[in-house]
């Protein structure tokens, strides 16, 4: 369910980081071009009108201020028939209303944009986790469940191949101190007490001890389902029932759920009771070809001499 999710997060995601970063990238470049306009509407100068060649002349015979005084009189005069030019204070406030719009777009888009970065950030540094994850697994367990082999365990192991089973354990138990994250060694522990020396007692112990690892599905059900098979040489039956339940709850896609749910007689699909292993399922016979006593014709209470 959650792998089938991603697949539908990781396109979403993307195309929103591109739509936001696309947005804010655009309106900031927009806010930028109105502040330069703004800035060189400030800067330059208004332009100056003209003076006015056709004011009337003085009398040559005024004197010099008599024809200063007439000057700035005239001058006032045509000043004021001249339209007012529109003032900038005018203008400002509709600017102004443009660049707060802009900015709030252009945040609105940044917000959005560190949004979707973090969302899709997480979902890329949980796939990366798993995936570190997956590789250490792989890097301690090989396709069979036994460990990339070290020349000090070879040697434990061949030590066990020599009959000395005790001494064996006690080699692994070392090299498990040293490397506590290499947990087959526990398994390969746990089998020599099962199958050499015939203890089921302390292998399911040791099991016991394993199944409290963090280990993948595969193993951790593969050492459950031995347990169970020392559970039931014990007598524990109640311990199988329990366990066989724990690893279908937990792990309902792992090859050990199914062989739970063959154990507990549970079928796949139906819910059927499955046949066990070199048993045949028997069809029950119609009605029909049930063979019917025979009819007598002596009295009630009177059977046929044989």
């Amino acid at each position: 369910m959650l792998e089938k999710l991603k697949l539908y997060l990781y396109p979403v995601l993307v195309f929103l980081v591109i739509w936001f970063g696309w947005g804010f990238y655009s309106n900031y470049k927009k806010v930028h071009r109105e502040q330069a306009a703004a800035v060189s509407e400030e800067t330059t100068p208004a332009p100056v009108a003209p003076p006015d060649t056709n004011l009337p002349s003085t009398n040559s015979i005024a004197t010099t201020t008599n024809a200063d005084t007439a000057t700035n009189v005239t001058a006032a005069a045509a000043d004021a028939n001249q339209p007012a030019p529109p003032t900038k204070a005018a203008v400002k406030p509709q600017k102004a209303t443009t660049e707060h719009s802009s900015g709030g777009s252009t945040m609105g888009y940044l917000f959005a944009f560190v949004l979707a970065v973090i969302l899709l950030g997480v979902l890329i540094a949980y796939d990366v986790t798993q995936y570190v994850g997956n590789q250490a697994v792989e890097f301690l367990f090989n396709d069979e469940g036994e460990g990339q082999r070290d020349p000090e365990y070879e040697h434990a192991e061949q030590v066990w191949a020599n009959g000395s089973h005790l001494e064996a354990i006690q080699l692994m138990r070392d090299y498990l101190k040293r490397n506590p994250r290499e947990q087959y060694v526990a398994l390969r522990i746990a089998e020599i007490y099962e199958k050499d020396l015939k203890n089921p007692l302390a292998a399911a112990l040791e099991y016991e001890e394993i199944l409290k690892q963090k280990l993948p599905p595969e193993h951790w059900g593969k050492a459950a389902i031995h347990l169970c098979n020392v559970y039931t040489r014990l007598g524990q039956q109640d311990k199988t029932q329990a366990l066989l339940e724990r690893i279908i709850t937990e792990y309902p896609d792992s090859s050990a759920a199914k062989k739970a749910r063959s154990k507990l007689g549970l079928e796949e699909e139906a819910g059927v009771a499955a046949p066990s292993e070199g048993e045949t399922k028997t069809e029950p016979i119609p009605a029909a070809e049930v063979p019917a006593d025979p009819k007598s014709n002596l009295p009630p209470g009177f059977r046929p001499k044989k």
